[in-house]
């Protein structure tokens, strides 16, 4: 099974070079726990860089304001979303919040309950999904509205929660269509 963090291996390969001494139990314990928390680790990752990115545009941007980065291509653009994805059900804050809280909760207790039997391209992906969607969460909740910045000008403006959410998405496509061995 592959892993995201590196030094599991390290872990590991000194596993299988101390077999059934004290450092080699002391190296599987280690590379246990590395396993069952690198989910975890990367989920609260993701979600201190969206909620820092967005106190950062707060602080610092008047509503509304916006600052080329590349003229008439990206702008950094202050703007308040009541809505959905793309401002659908605008003015629904607490209805997405709570199902969006439901649906985290959900994906959280499937990663913790299946982390050890499903490929960890499929917990990755979860995790960015449930991470991006918990920092959109978060917002709703205790602003009444997300905070949205990246302005392409040619597509609807987005924030860092919402660029996990679609990678996380396109990963477990990717699982679901070229991965997943267990076809019906």
């Amino acid at each position: 099974r592959s892993t995201l963090f590196p030094y599991t291996t390290l872990f590991r390969s000194l596993e299988l070079k101390n077999h059934g001494n004290k450092l080699g139990r002391f190296t599987e314990v280690i590379t246990e726990a590395t396993d069952e928390m690198q989910y975890f680790v990367l989920f609260f990752a993701i979600l201190i860089l969206d909620q820092v990115s967005k106190e950062m545009i707060h602080l610092n941007m008047s509503l509304g304001e916006s600052n080329a980065v590349l003229d008439d291509i990206f702008h950094i653009t202050y703007i308040r979303n009541t809505g959905a994805a793309f401002s659908i059900l605008n003015q629904h804050t607490v209805f997405l919040g709570v199902f969006a809280g439901i649906m985290v909760v959900t994906i959280l207790v499937f990663v913790f309950l299946k982390r050890k039997k499903v490929h960890f391209m499929m917990l990755t992906a979860l995790i960015m999904i449930a991470a991006g969607g918990t920092g959109n969460v978060i917002d709703r909740l205790m602003r009444g509205y997300v905070i949205d910045f990246f302005d392409f000008r040619i597509f609807p403006v987005f924030n860092i929660a919402d660029i996990f959410v679609t990678v996380g998405c396109v990963f477990l496509a990717v699982y679901v269509l070229f991965l997943d061995r267990k076809k019906a």
